[in-house]
């Protein structure tokens, strides 16, 4: 009960925040051409790159709160992961970053079932500023490619301690690769490569080092001085493009890899998706291939007291395909063309009904394990540069052959990738 009141609160949370981004981006696009209030002087706008307008670095930026949600497609565990941030400017080109989040799976330990809540103190160097500084003549912004040192703890909060007798609390040292960028005024998104070394985990495998993708969508909020040119932003958020079909990769899951003294975890998850339109009418056809592969080697399974299966005591493996199908109904595209806010095309809000089925390959269960969900959602894609985009989707999904729990929260962030 307690994690279907977790779901039920995380699905609130993104429908508030979904629906303040969309209005905050509605309101950014509609400014009228003529309102020449707080545009940017000459200097900045001769040299700005429209892509480098709707990312925000015209803005001299001194900090940011920010607020991110993610999810994992192959997680049985549909609670999404948040987290909120707060980074502050220490210098032209660097920044301290401070981190509380909240998951419910753990890289080291692989153990969905159990709730973390990390704290995290990192100093960001967004290492081409100055010379960008000097040549393109954006201002001080933290809409940048960035490397960071910091410092996390995690903290176990629920867990099981009859199944697992070691210590569930650790500190670990991280260094990353990432890309930030804001998207018009309170769109923002954080990806890279994260590595970490581990110490503390209360396990023969002290130190461990892991290494994984990340992608982080979400909302930030700061003060900025100027308005938004709507027919500037156009050539940005595709506003008069006609599209005709999709293909969308995923990065959020994409490689998780951990190295410990005894112990090894390896796991890749691409994903890929192909939308197409249904002549000129709002609806189209979405479907999707998700794939995973994991590699569990723990060796101090050996020394547990829980019986294992015999296969499972040297190590796991676990193959993950998703085969998904659903129809979109673009119910607000006619209504954004007719406002000049829009093409003919894929970008805009909708609702949708679809059907999944998944299928699970191990190692050391003879028979393969698949369960079919069927689903009602609305979400929101836009398209923005030439080859990103975002959907955010959430609604309820029920496997027709469970009949305990009758439906399931659904919520999914995609972000990648369009060609």
């Amino acid at each position: 009960m307690k994690r279907k009141q977790k779901i039920l609160f995380a699905i609130q949370l993104i429908l508030v925040t979904g629906l303040i981004f969309n209005q905050l981006t509605a309101k950014a696009q509609t400014i009228p051409e003529a309102d020449t209030s707080g545009q940017l002087p000459d200097s900045i706008m001769q040299y700005i790159t429209p892509l480098e307008y709707a990312f925000m670095m015209h803005e001299e930026t001194s900090w940011l709160v920010k607020g991110f949600l993610s999810t994992n497609s192959l997680s049985e565990d549909v609670a999404p992961s948040f987290k909120v941030s707060f980074e502050q400017r220490l210098s032209t080109a660097f920044t301290i970053d401070a981190t509380i989040a909240e998951s419910s799976n753990d890289i080291l330990f692989n153990m969905p079932s159990s709730d973390i809540i990390r704290f995290l103190m990192e100093t960001r160097w967004y290492y081409r500023l100055k010379k960008r500084l000097q040549k393109s003549h954006i201002a001080k912004n933290m809409s940048e490619n960035y490397f960071s040192v910091g410092v996390y703890y995690s903290h176990y909060y629920e867990f099981y301690p009859e199944y697992y007798d070691y210590r569930r609390n650790y500190w670990s040292v991280q260094a990353k690769w990432g890309f930030q960028r804001r998207l018009l005024h309170h769109g923002i998104t954080d990806m890279g490569f994260r590595s970490a070394i581990t110490f503390s985990a209360g396990t023969s495998n002290d130190p461990s080092f892991t290494f994984n993708t990340y992608v982080d969508l979400g909302l930030a909020f700061t003060k900025d001085t100027y308005k938004l040119n709507r027919e500037k932003l156009c050539s940005v958020l595709k506003c008069y493009e006609s599209q005709k079909f999709l293909l969308k990769t995923d990065f959020s899951q994409l490689i998780n890899i951990g190295l410990f003294q005894n112990d090894l975890l390896f796991k890749i998850a691409p994903q890929i998706a192909f939308e197409y339109k249904l002549g000129k009418t709002p609806f189209s056809i979405n479907t999707l291939l998700d794939a995973g592969y994991e590699f569990l080697r723990y060796t101090r399974w050996e020394e547990s007291e829980i019986p294992l299966e015999p296969l499972w005591e040297d190590h796991a493996e676990i193959w993950d395909y998703i085969i998904e199908m659903e129809g979109r109904w673009y119910y607000n595209l006619n209504r954004r063309m007719l406002k000049g806010k829009s093409g003919n095309g894929l970008s805009a809000s909708y609702l949708a009904f679809g059907s999944n089925y998944h299928v699970q390959t191990t190692n050391w269960r003879p028979d393969n394990y698949s369960y079919t969900h069927i689903y009602i959602v609305t979400g929101w894609q836009r398209l923005f540069s030439e080859h990103m985009y975002y959907d955010i989707q959430f609604g309820f999904e029920s496997n027709p052959r469970d009949i305990v729990y009758f439906y399931d929260a659904r919520l999914k962030i995609s972000y990648g990738f369009r060609f």
